[in-house]
């Protein structure tokens, strides 16, 4: 009975409407969809009806939910295909000039011009070497006549060649041989040659006059050629070279390079058979790296 009473009170409350069959009054039912009807039968069972009410106001928010978990990265998808090659660009502005290089050391050159004899503003006559490295002059004479000998020297003398030799005086001298009818080179010599030039080449030019006659019957040589003789100066000279006084000699069995007046290379000619006097006055020597 008393939860009875309690379902009453809580149906009231919600605005709910009640019916109930009341077995002391005839078995009557009140009901809204039944009507007010008599029930004969002693057993019928009370019947409840509920009409629902309005719809009331929205209760307050929930809390929300924790987040879920994160899910699992997915797998790497494949590279897809190369693109094509783009188009080439176009050619850049050129670039800025770059600065100028350092000076290198100036080379050593002399220039050897032949003393004729009899000429008696040089060498008093006698003939010999006269030198010219740049404005200094100085000459190589030939000694005076002595007994008959197969040989003598062209030009003797001492210089300074500057470049790797530094203030070092280099003595020079041009050997020649008597051939029964002319004289021609029998070899170069040179001494005091310093300790740097080692490595270096030493050079010769001569050439070869362009007018007149050769005086040496059948010569190897024609008008206007010009002959290069070298030497490379190394450590192991062998018989070439006095290691005590530093001096390298250019025999006359040397092989010099020749060309042309006009630069055309032509066969290689021993010095030997250069006459000395086809050349013209002047003889380049120089030291070279």
């Amino acid at each position: 009975m008393r939860r009875f009473i309690v379902l009453l009170l809580i149906l009231t409350v919600s605005r709910a409407t009640v019916t109930w069959g009341d077995p002391g009054a005839g078995l009557t039912i009140r009901d809204y969809f039944l009507g007010n009807a008599a029930v004969a039968r002693a057993d019928v069972n009370q019947v409840l009806a509920l009409l629902v009410g309005p719809q009331g106001p929205p209760g307050p928010a929930g809390v929300a939910g924790r987040n879920g978990f994160n899910g699992l990265n997915g797998l790497a998808g494949r590279d897809g295909i190369p693109g094509a090659p783009g188009p080439v660009g176009a050619q850049g502005p050129a670039g800025a000039q770059g600065p100028a290089g350092a000076q290198g050391p100036a080379g050593a050159s002399v220039l050897i011009q032949q003393v004729a004899v009899g000429d008696a503003t040089q060498c008093s006559g006698r003939g010999g070497s006269k030198f010219i490295t740049g404005s200094s002059v100085t000459y190589a004479c030939n000694g005076t006549a002595g007994s008959s000998g197969s040989g003598g020297t062209l030009g003797q003398g001492t210089l300074d060649i500057g470049s790797c030799d530094g203030d070092n005086l280099v003595s020079f001298e041009i050997f020649t041989s008597y051939t029964g009818s002319d004289f021609v080179l029998d070899g170069v010599r040179t001494s005091g040659v310093d300790g740097s030039c080692i490595d270096s080449k030493l050079i010769l030019y001569f050439t070869i006059k362009d007018t007149g006659t050769i005086f040496l019957p059948n010569p190897d040589y024609s008008l206007g050629d010009q002959v290069t003789c070298e030497l490379l100066l190394t450590e192991s000279g062998g018989s070439l070279r006095s290691s005590s006084s530093n001096s390298f000699l250019i025999p006359g069995s040397t092989s010099c390079a020749r060309k042309s007046s006009g630069g055309a290379a032509r066969p290689a000619i021993l010095m030997s058979l250069i006459g000395t006097r086809d050349l013209v006055g002047l003889i380049g020597f120089e030291i070279r790296g």
